[in-house]
């Protein structure tokens, strides 16, 4: 037993000292090369190129570039236009970049990342250089097919316009073939603000947002990414206000469809209300300086549903009563104008 324990031990040392005497014979370059091993998986054709998106966290421009040997390069331009660069590998179809490790998937004309440590921060890079596979198309009827390309659908041609409910404005937005979107945005008080944006990938990027868009009816519905919350139904033509179907909302009783009229002594304005079959209210607020301002609303569940808050609806003669649920104090008759 101690004559093989030796013999085995001398023959492990004879190993290490090979090894080592073996390195000092290369140099330090040998054991720079020795870390290239982890960085040296041949990524697969669809990930090989270069690509370039958004990166909506940080808010600036990426540029990535994955050689077919597994090599990385970042370029990253920043809202000032500052640029700079960063290398790194691909592995096991992760690429690690300044210490970070972020998980590449195939989409449709491009490829996305997304960090391991901090699934927050990803983007969807579209391919502009390469001769990689443009994955696989979604079933034909879903429309899923269109979402990536950057030339919105046909269905999301056109100008819609809806309500805001979070931000308490109107929005008309627009469409155009070439993929360029503008939105006129107007407030409570009447002012008018106008942004511009593009669709890309599915996505309308407007000013400092992106959102997700969904074909409803004949309109769309959008909601922004990051904050689901934040959601905006348009429509274009006579169809439902919000995109939804009437059954969600129910049709009003005969006796609240029309317009009518109340007086608000609390803010001295004169108020207009109109109700329509489809359950959409428009209620009107016109100022004794004259100033008029527009708030949309719906009926839904046997209540009025307006301006963040919720009324309780009961008929009078030539009218209607609107109690404000939760503050039986705020009480409002309205008389029948049409």
């Amino acid at each position: 037993m101690r004559y093989r324990c030796d013999r085995c031990t001398t023959g492990w040392c004879s190993r290490a000292w090979f090894l080592m005497i073996l390195m000092l014979a290369v140099g330090m370059p040998a054991c720079a090369k020795s870390l290239l091993p982890a960085f040296q998986d041949r990524p697969p054709v669809w990930a090989v190129g270069t690509f370039r998106g958004v990166n909506r966290k940080y808010r600036n421009h990426v540029e990535v570039t994955i050689t077919d040997r597994g090599e990385v390069r970042v370029r990253t331009t920043d809202e000032r236009g500052n640029t700079s660069r960063a290398e790194g590998g691909f592995r096991g179809e992760r690429i690690t970049v300044d210490n970070n490790t972020y998980r590449v998937e195939q989409i449709f004309r491009g490829i996305r990342i997304v960090q391991e440590n901090d699934p927050a921060n990803w983007m969807n890079l579209s391919r502009i250089s390469g001769e990689g596979g443009y994955g696989e198309l979604p079933a034909r009827g879903d429309h899923g097919d269109e979402l990536y390309y950057r030339r919105p659908p046909v269905w999301a041609l056109g100008t819609f316009r809806g309500y805001n409910r979070k931000y308490q404005n109107d929005v008309e937005l627009t469409l155009s073939s070439n993929g360029r979107v503008t939105a006129r945005l107007t407030e409570i008080s009447g002012r008018v603000t106008r942004q511009s944006g593009q669709w890309r990938n599915g996505r309308i990027e407007l000013g400092s947002r992106v959102f997700d868009v969904e074909r409803s009816g004949d309109g769309m519905v959008l909601t922004e990414v990051g904050d689901r919350s934040h959601r905006i139904l348009l429509t274009r033509g006579n169809a439902l206000p919000w995109g939804e179907e009437e059954g969600d909302f129910g049709r009003p009783p005969a006796w609240l469809v029309g317009t009518f009229e109340a007086y608000n002594e609390e803010q001295n304005c004169r108020v207009e209300m109109t109700v329509d079959r489809n359950g959409r209210v428009t209620t009107r607020v016109i100022q004794t300086s004259g100033r008029v301002s527009t708030l949309r609303g719906i009926y839904r569940h046997d209540r009025i549903e307006q301006d963040g808050k919720r009324y309780e609806v009961s008929r009078v003669p030539r009218g209607v009563i609107l109690t404000e649920v939760g503050n039986r104090w705020r009480r409002y008759t309205y008389r029948r104008v049409d």
